[in-house]
This record gives C-alpha cells, structure tokens and sequence, in this order.
C-alpha cells in the first residue's frame, strides 16, 4: 500500500513536469536577449573568408587553383587590403587593422550570402553571369514555419516583401502550395545545402538567385533565431525582424547581391536602428534608391497603362506616348502643374489630369534624393521642401532665370519617425503625416514641428500627399499609392474615391 501511493505521487509529480514543460526548446531561453560572442581575429579571418573578403583556400588550401590544395599565408599586406575593403563598405575609418569599430561591425547579425570583391562592376558585383526571371509571373511556396510566429503572419510578411519589389519591376508573383519557382524555409544548422547556419546570432538567412527549371531558388531563415515581425520592442531587445530579413532574400532570389550603400535593403548588415525609432516604434522598412536602381538594371521599370498625348510636345507628328505612373510615392501641386513621383521618375500634369511628359527626377530637383522622399510646397515661404527618408530636408526655390527648382538650402532632419507624406494649405500651415496616421504641423522658418497627434479616423490610410481640389482649401485630393480621395476638410469626410488610373483618365 505504502509503495502504491508513492509511486502514484512520483507519477503526479512526473505529469506535471511534463505539462509545465514548454512546447519548443526556445520558450525555455529566457531572457529573450541576443548574446554578444567574443570576437578574436581567428573569427575575423573566418568571417572575410565565409563573405568572400578572402579566397576561401588561402591558409586552408582546399579549393586552391593549382589543384594541389596549397596553402598561400595570409600575409599582413593581404591583412591591411582585405580589413580595409571591409572597412570601406562598413564606413569605418580605413586603418586595415582588426579594432574595435571592425570588430563590432563583424559581430553583428547579417545575410548568408557572401559580399562583392569588386565594387567597380555594376550589375553583379561577383563577377558572375547576372541570372534573372524569364517569365512575367514568378511562384513562390512557403514549405513550414517557425514556432516564433504565426503561419498566417508569416504569408502576409513574405506577400508584402514581394510586393515591395513587383511596385519597381515587372514581375508579379503567386504564392502556390507546392513547387513553387521559389521555396521558403526554416532550417537549423547544416541542412544540405553546403551552407549551414550558426546557431542564434550572426546569420540570419541565405538565399540563392533565380534558377532555371527544374531547379528551384530558395530562402532559407535560422530558426535558431528569435524571430519577430514588426514589433519595435522585441526589435530591441535583440530580435530579429522577418519581414525586412524577407525582403532582404528576395532580393537575392530576383538576382541581386549585397549592396555598398549602408541604407539600403540590400546592404549585407541591418542595424536595429534603422528598424526602430527612437521611441520604440517599428520603421516600415521601404527600398532605397540603391535597391531600385540596382533591380531595375536587371529587369527594367513596371509600366501599366499607356495614354497619348496630343499638342506640341513633338514637333514631327505632334503626338506623344507616356505611361501613366502605377502608384504615388509622392506629390505635388505648383502654378497649376500637378507633380507626381514614382520610383526614380517624375509625371507632369495639367489642369485637366492629362499627362504632359515624364523626367527623371534629377531633372527636377539637382543634387537632391533621387527616391524614397516625402515633399510638399510650403506657401509662406514658397520654398519647396524635399524630406529624404532617413535623411536630410533639403528646400528648393523655382528660378526663371533657369526655368526650373534650384537648392536653396539643406538642413539635417529634426524627425526620428518615418513620414508616410505631407500637404501644405493656402492658410499656411504645413502638415507632415507619419506612418502611425499621426500629424504634426511643420514650420520652415523655426525647422520643427509641433507634436504629432492622431488624424480624424475619417481620414485616408498611408496619404503621399495633396493638392487642392477647391478655391477655398475646403477640399482636397489626397493621394495614396494606387488611390486619389476627395477628402472634405471642413466635415472631415470623403466624398468621393477613384483607383489612380481613373483619375489620371488612363483607362
């Protein structure tokens, strides 16, 4: 009797520390903090020979040219070339010596993919043939996930990273259940492909580039990292965010390689900073000009619609072709010519929604940010103001001496969110909108705004901008990326919505 009831007790006990077991090994790290490993030179020259800074044979000798696995000694010459090319796309200072600035720098968490050698070359860094999708339509499969989020989290993250590059480029992409063009997974450690991963810390993900059929592309992730997904906190605390991790990969599935522009999605190294803001919100991660750029040498721009214009713009048969722009990054209204951005381009259009031509940006604004930029007129000084996206404002003036804008001035940004636009009224007020829906009224003649506060629930979701629909600044039209809104300031109401390429009369 005594030997039952004590087995049953040890059974009781043994059932609950099953149940108060956790469901994954990682609901058992506590905290959730990334560990800062110890960094020796041994770990530098790994990392320049696992990012491609160094042949891999060198010192090692498997893979050396002559094919008798020889042994070439790192010399200190090739130490000081290859740490201060490092240096160089880190924006270190270039001393070629392993201090602590490069060390920190090595340490942080950053793509799989090795970096480019020659910096000179411009469509593919490697030197190798530039692989692209042949097709308009790519698919995509997501074969598991992480027990860190939701599946349907994970979906909607990869869906939104696609569409982040199909706004730039032709391609449109399907996600299908099995066999997609490309395949997303988690994995751990070595894994097959001849890459593993490390364990939490360090890399986050590799990716391999457009492939033909029957091979497939793929994003691996490490599920030894604590994944998150837009969430400023965990961001903080040392996290990794999936969604700019996502479409970090993608772009080494369309084809590209790492980046030598620190801000830009395809830069080998993404710092909590440009995450999370300096209260903690998440950054909505957008491409950099370096990214659209560097995509659109492969696979050129995205049109949609064409209209043709009639009138003098060519004097041969009187008649041009211009696309209409596909989506709104920005716009504008001055002496009754409508300006709207996309990508690296800029639309031109009268009174009558008509599109008069398309010019490249620089055009427009010289020597000023060529994408990602919010900006708006400013009628009390009548300074055109050009907010760069994690960058400076610069403030351009219209000259009719050079029938054009020219810089006025450039002053660094007082803002620490992300703006999502801006539009200014006949009042003189100027409203600056950030990615939150929350508004600030900017003044150019102090350089601050006053605090941002949330916007009528009324009032239209990610607005790039406006331009006056009435006489008396009572009504507006506001633009989001693929839709204009005739918004009513005095009741606070829309009245009336069109898809962009019926208001442009695209259609």
């Amino acid at each position: 009797m005594y030997y039952g009831l004590v087995f049953l007790v040890l059974f009781a006990l043994t059932i609950g520390e099953i149940k108060a077991f956790p469901k994954n090994l990682k609901e058992s790290r506590v905290p959730r903090v990334r560990v800062k490993r110890r960094f020796t030179e041994k770990n530098a020259m790994d990392y320049l020979r696992d990012f491609d800074y160094l042949p891999r044979w060198m010192e090692i000798g498997y893979g050396a040219p002559d094919g008798n696995k020889s042994k070439v000694k790192v010399t200190e010459a090739i130490k000081l070339q290859t740490f201060g090319y490092f240096q160089q796309r880190a924006a270190l200072p270039q001393t070629g010596q392993l201090d602590a600035e490069t060390m920190t720098e090595m340490s942080r968490s950053r793509c799989g993919n090795p970096d480019p050698r020659d910096p000179s070359k411009t469509l593919n860094a490697l030197g190798r043939t530039v692989a692209k999708w042949d097709r308009s339509e790519v698919t995509y499969s997501i074969l598991n996930s992480t027990d860190d989020l939701p599946r349907a989290t994970i979906k909607k993250a990869i869906g939104d990273a696609f569409q982040l590059w199909s706004n730039v480029i032709p391609l449109n992409f399907r996600e299908v259940d099995e066999n997609g063009d490309i395949k997303f997974s988690f994995k751990v450690r070595s894994h097959g492909d001849g890459n593993p991963f490390d364990g939490r810390g360090n890399v986050l993900a590799h990716a391999s580039h457009p492939a033909k059929e029957p091979l497939s592309a793929y994003t691996h992730f490490d599920d030894d990292e604590w994944w998150t997904n837009k969430d400023g906190e965990e961001i903080e605390k040392g996290n990794t965010d999936f969604f700019h991790t996502a479409i970090h990969e993608i772009g080494h599935n369309l084809g590209l390689d790492h980046l030598n522009e620190k801000k830009s999605i395809m830069h080998e190294i993404t710092k909590p900073d440009n995450l999370v803001d300096r209260y903690g919100r998440y950054i909505e991660p957008r491409l950099h000009h370096a990214d659209i750029e560097a995509v659109q040498k492969i696979y050129g721009n995205r049109t949609r619609a064409t209209v043709t214009v009639t009138g003098t713009l060519n004097p041969e048969n009187g008649t041009k072709t211009v696309t209409c722009p596909t989506r709104v990054d920005a716009v504008f209204a001055d002496a009754g010519i409508t300006f709207i951005f996309m990508g690296n381009e800029t639309f031109e259009i009268n009174a009558k929604r008509k599109i008069l031509k398309k010019i490249p940006i620089p055009s427009l604004f010289p020597d000023g940010p060529k994408v990602n930029f919010t900006v708006v007129l400013d009628h009390i000084t009548k300074k055109l103001l050009v907010f760069e996206h994690g960058g400076d404002i610069h403030a351009y003036y219209y000259s009719r001496l050079f029938h054009g804008y020219r810089k006025a001035y450039t002053i660094s940004s007082p803002f620490w969110r992300p703006l999502s636009g801006a539009f200014s009224l006949n009042s003189g007020a100027t409203f600056l909108l950030d990615t939150d829906r929350q508004v600030a009224v900017y003044s150019v003649l102090i350089g601050s705004s006053s605090p941002f506060m949330p916007v009528h629930s009324n009032f239209p979701t990610n607005v790039r901008g406006s331009i006056r629909a009435t006489d008396d600044d009572s009504k507006h039209f506001l633009f989001t990326p693929t839709r204009v809104y005739l918004y009513n300031g005095k009741q606070e109401v829309v009245e009336k919505e069109w898809a962009l390429d019926e208001w442009l009369s695209c259609k």
